[in-house]
């Protein structure tokens, strides 16, 4: 058990209740997509990232279930690696179709994903979500 459990918000409980409903779907997932349209280091980009994590709590926030009662904690920061992926004509739309159905798994582990893209044209970087950070 984790210290400093908090109950969920409404919102929360409610996006959990949808869940149910819909198992296994990636419904409750935000994807957002960033193109730069210029050289990128992605080893600062990937930095960068780090940052974001490592100084935003709430996304740090995990879900746990213990006898049928959902809670929310803080997990302490810890790097990880972030995917760097070339793309292609040929597997782009595969990789955009497969990152914005990404399911997450909702207990103790991480609710967020991040990945950069690069092809010879354009250089990208992508998030995903699951939505009760929002709340």
């Amino acid at each position: 058990m984790k210290n400093n459990l908090l109950e969920l918000t409404s919102p929360q409980k409610a996006i959990l209740t949808m869940e149910q409903f819909y198992p296994n779907t990636s419904m409750n997932t935000i994807t957002g997509k960033i193109s730069i349209h210029d050289k990128v280091d992605f080893s600062l980009l990937q930095k960068a990232i780090l940052l974001f994590v490592e100084n935003t709590n709430n996304i740090r926030f995990r879900l746990q279930m213990e006898q049928d009662t959902i809670t929310q904690y803080e997990e302490k920061f810890e790097p990880f690696t972030i995917e760097h992926i070339k793309l292609t004509k040929e597997n782009e739309e595969e990789t955009n179709n497969k990152m914005a159905k990404r399911i997450f798994n909702l207990y103790n582990s991480p609710l967020y994903y991040f990945a950069t893209f690069e092809n010879p044209d354009l250089s990208r970087w992508l998030f995903c979500l699951y939505s009760p950070h929002n709340f």
